[in-house]
């Protein structure tokens, strides 16, 4: 019976259809690149337990190397030295504000916004703000925040009712750009896209739960990009 037992497990795994996958993601990428895509992964294998540990990307890399979390969705704007990444999609960081405080500031070129806009950032340890800070740089622009905040999605509310400038990734303010909330604004050269992918550690066996569910993500991504492609 316990050989009878053993070899029924050992289907459910290469049926991949039993296992446990803990994932750490943010709590914005978990809102757009995860969520939307969980339910349907769920039903399709019932008997994989899920378990999210909402984290910022930082925090998530650090736990995916001490083995604390499998699996993490994370966006990266280099390569990742020491873990394995999967890719999934590209993604573009903007900068936007509300239309009537853009009106209220009476900029000249898009680029006095750095002159006379008030900003709000995220969190200097959070890796999107990195990747803001990193572009800024580059300009040699020096900007101190009137606002600071843990999440994008605050971000995204605050500049709504005409705040300030705000930086999010577009795909976080799609509505909002449509129905004219809020207002991208454009500059000569953008800031460089950033690449969101499943991260875990580098040459770490990947078990047949994950495999199932990376596999899955792939294509739920390849097949979104081929219908915004048409």
């Amino acid at each position: 019976k316990e050989i009878e037992i053993g070899e029924r497990v050992i289907a459910k795994l290469k049926s991949k259809d039993f296992g446990e996958i803990t994932i750490g993601v943010s709590t914005t990428l978990c809102r757009y690149y995860l969520l939307p895509y969980l339910k349907e992964f769920m039903k399709l294998y019932p008997h994989i337990k899920i378990k999210v540990v909402s984290t910022p990307t930082h925090t998530t890399l650090s736990q995916i190397e001490e083995e604390k979390i499998d699996l993490g969705i994370v966006g990266a704007s280099h390569p990742l030295e020491k873990h394995d990444f999967i890719y999934l999609k590209t993604i573009q960081d903007i900068f936007v504000a509300e239309q009537q405080y853009l009106d209220s500031l009476h900029l000249r070129k898009p680029t006095d916004i750095f002159k006379k806009g008030s900003f709000m950032f995220l969190e200097k340890g959070n890796i999107s703000r990195q990747h803001v800070d990193e572009y800024l740089k580059q300009k040699e622009i020096v900007i101190e925040p009137e606002v600071v905040t843990s999440t994008m999605e605050y971000l995204i509310e605050f500049a709504k009712i005409g705040l300030g400038v705000t930086c999010v990734i577009k795909d976080t303010v799609e509505k909002e750009l449509q129905n004219g909330e809020l207002v991208e604004i454009k500059f000569d050269d953008q800031i460089n896209v950033r690449q969101v992918g499943i991260a875990s550690k580098k040459n770490r066996g990947i078990s047949t739960a994950e495999q199932a569910f990376i596999k899955y993500m792939q294509d739920k991504f390849q097949a979104n990009t081929k219908d915004n492609m048409n």
